[in-house]
């Protein structure tokens, strides 16, 4: 995991609606079905997600990074980080919550 306010990507262990309750975060599900793909695109707010279900790879622009989440395991994105991402052959269901960078908490 990377620093707090290094403007890096960051994942970590199992999390569960309390990391969203401590960052004062409402989080919004939405689930993809089986291979759905999420082209490049960033958002201008970070972005913490949790997969719930199923399983979903990140790939981080320009270097090509991916990250692999299974349910449990979350990724916090800086604003403007260009991303992609695919669903797993059962597809996803997630949670995720916008903020600003860096999150207290």
């Amino acid at each position: 995991m990377s620093p707090e306010g290094s403007g890096e990507p960051r994942r970590g262990a199992p999390v569960n609606r309390d990391r969203f309750a401590e960052r004062g975060l409402e989080p919004s599900a939405w689930e993809a079905g089986p291979h759905a793909w999420f082209p490049a695109h960033q958002h201008p707010r970070a972005k913490l997600l949790v997969c719930r279900s199923g399983s979903i790879r990140f790939t981080l622009q320009p270097s090509g990074e991916e990250r692999d989440l299974g349910p449990g395991d979350w990724l916090e994105l800086p604003a403007g980080q260009d991303h992609s991402a695919i669903a797993g052959p059962a597809g996803v269901r997630c949670e995720e919550a916008f903020h600003e960078w860096p999150a207290s908490g």
